[in-house]
């Protein structure tokens, strides 16, 4: 055999492809947990959901994932799950699982998963799951029954979450996949983990390694950073300040971003309902403890107008994004990352609530093009409930 044909035949030997993504911090580091992680179940989530064995259906879904996490102890116990988001140097925060009222986020989304972890030791510190009771009906579906388009399955929606609270990312390799970012209503096809799934997760937690007992940290300090100004902390805490009188609701403060991923009715029906649509343009960032939820990490964005696609746009020059990094600590919503200086976004205004709509650059310039051209036929109202979005990692 000649030596170039060697080459060539080594090079074609079949290996496994890696399609799991695992989440990282803002420096590029693989995160994980380095304790044993328990999950409170709130006690009222099933009369919540109006879903009776909701919290078994939760408890079956931890359940599977032992056999994935042979490194990982992970257990659960129905009690009183505290708040969302995670208290620097609190000893009864909670990785909740809750039905959130008045529902902030992503329209149509089926559930979020808020995580927190530390950026110097790469260790996830807290993570929350929130069902979307407003938009969508649930229930602990029989696995013998018929296909029922009406409510989305618990125990699938869960499995989806916790793989997120665990550290895996979105997987759109295959719609059966536990991480693929949508799921039909009625389906159950995720309640069992698949082989990326199991891979992604034994990559994590497969091996016994070592992770470093970090340091006590010192709570951050009120505002938009510890190396602040006075002049700008006080514009933080001011612009808070009035998004709250604006809201009845202190958690729909923030103004959250869209579903981000090609193809789903989030986008089209976010740019659909807007009254403004404008192309912007992130000219500086600030990350701060929120003044009246200290759980919780938000991002106030100086944004310049770029293009106005619909509407008027006039006055669009801050809008507050959940997640960031205050210190070591760093808080985010899976595939809903803190934009970066310079980066050029879509936002909506509606009803004066600014939101950011993250999308993947290919949907981006369809949205852009169709905007453009007055066609309405991409910008059709979908129903979010037609095709149940799943997202993880954000909420406030």
């Amino acid at each position: 055999m000649r030596p170039g044909f060697l080459i060539l035949a080594v090079m074609s030997l079949s290996f496994p492809a890696v399609a799991y993504d695992l989440r990282t911090d803002s420096e590029g580091d693989v995160v994980r947990w380095a304790h044993p992680l328990e999950l409170v179940i709130d006690s009222h989530l099933g009369q919540q959901l109006k879903s009776p064995g909701a919290n078994e259906a939760v408890l079956a879904a931890i359940a599977n994932l032992d056999d994935a996490t042979p490194f990982l102890e992970v257990k659960a116990r129905v009690g009183d799950a505290k708040p969302i988001g995670y208290v620097v140097g609190a000893s009864d925060n909670t990785n909740s699982i809750v039905v959130l009222d008045d529902w902030p986020y992503a329209e149509g989304t089926l559930a979020v998963t808020l995580v927190t972890l530390n950026a110097r030791t790469n260790e996830l510190l807290d993570a929350d799951i929130a069902f979307n009771a407003d938009e969508h009906h649930f229930k602990v579906l029989p696995e013998a029954a018929r296909r029922d388009d009406d409510f989305d399955d618990v125990q699938n929606t869960i499995t989806h979450e916790l793989g997120h609270v665990l550290g895996l990312m979105h997987n759109n390799t295959a719609p059966d996949l536990v991480m693929y970012p949508s799921a039909a209503p009625g389906e159950l096809t995720k309640r069992q983990l698949k082989q990326d799934d199991r891979d992604g997760l034994l990559s994590l937690y497969g091996l016994a390694t070592e992770v470093p007992v970090p340091a006590v940290v010192t709570p951050p300090a009120m505002g938009c950073s510890s190396t602040g100004t006075a002049s700008t902390w006080a514009l933080c805490f001011g612009l808070v300040t009035l998004l709250l009188r604006r809201r009845r609701v202190a958690l729909a403060l923030i103004a959250l971003p869209a579903l981000a991923f090609a193809g789903e009715p989030s986008s089209l029906y976010a740019v659909t309902r807007a009254e403004d649509v404008a192309v912007v343009q992130v000219t500086a960032r600030q990350s701060f403890v929120h003044p009246q939820h200290p759980g919780l990490i938000v991002t106030a964005l100086t944004i310049s107008p770029r293009e106005c696609l619909k509407g008027q746009c006039a006055h669009l020059d801050v809008v507050v994004v959940p997640g960031g990094r205050v210190g070591e600590i760093e808080q985010y919503v899976a595939h809903e990352p803190v934009p970066l200086d310079g980066e050029q976004i879509i936002v909506t205004r509606r009803t004066g609530k600014v939101q950011l709509l993250t999308t993947q650059p290919a949907e981006r310039l369809e949205l852009m093009r169709a905007l453009r051209s007055g066609s309405p036929a991409p910008l059709q109202v979908v129903q979010p409930h037609s095709t149940s979005l799943q997202v993880p990692a954000i909420t406030p």
